[in-house]
């Protein structure tokens, strides 16, 4: 068996080099400080080293880069074996819709790492309020309200179809 426990020594680095990439292809994606790449690479670099410098935010950073990978792997193969089988038909994995589908999941696991990293559940603001959303006419409510949205849309798109 292999021992892999030493590359717990280069975590830190792993984290900077991620946390770098991450806002250097946020600014130069967005172009917020205009399309000069040494000032976004000084800025990902200065964002970079004060992430690495919090000891908490290098720990969540630590936590959700496994899962960051592990959801790029399964998008990797979930259009690689749809690719195989709709080999004619392949335009139609590449939707903007399943670009959605992966974003929402990307999202929903920085939420919950986010919320078990840094014990939010302990607050006791947050039981209250988690008890209202959780209460049965608010959970409820919601409920109809997502049916009543997603017939909506359905009805509003056959209808522009037509």
């Amino acid at each position: 068996m292999i021992d892999i426990s030493g590359i717990n020594y280069f975590l830190p680095i792993f984290s900077f080099l991620f946390a770098f990439v991450v806002v250097y292809a946020i600014l130069n994606k967005t172009q917020i400080l205009g399309d000069n790449a040494f000032t976004q690479a000084s800025t990902a670099f200065i964002i970079a080293i004060i992430f690495v410098s919090l000891a908490s935010a290098r720990s969540y950073i630590e936590a959700v880069t496994p899962w960051f990978v592990a959801l790029i792997f399964i998008i990797f193969f979930v259009i690689l074996i749809a690719a195989f089988v709709l080999a004619k038909d392949s335009g139609k994995i590449l939707r903007p819709g399943l670009a959605w589908v992966f974003i929402a999941l990307f999202a929903l696991i920085f939420v919950f790492i986010f919320y078990n990293h840094f014990s939010i559940a302990s607050n006791s603001d947050f039981i209250k309020i988690k008890d209202w959303v959780y209460d049965e006419k608010v959970s409820g409510s919601v409920f109809l309200l997502v049916i009543a949205l997603i017939a909506g849309f359905a009805i509003a798109r056959k209808v522009k179809k037509d």
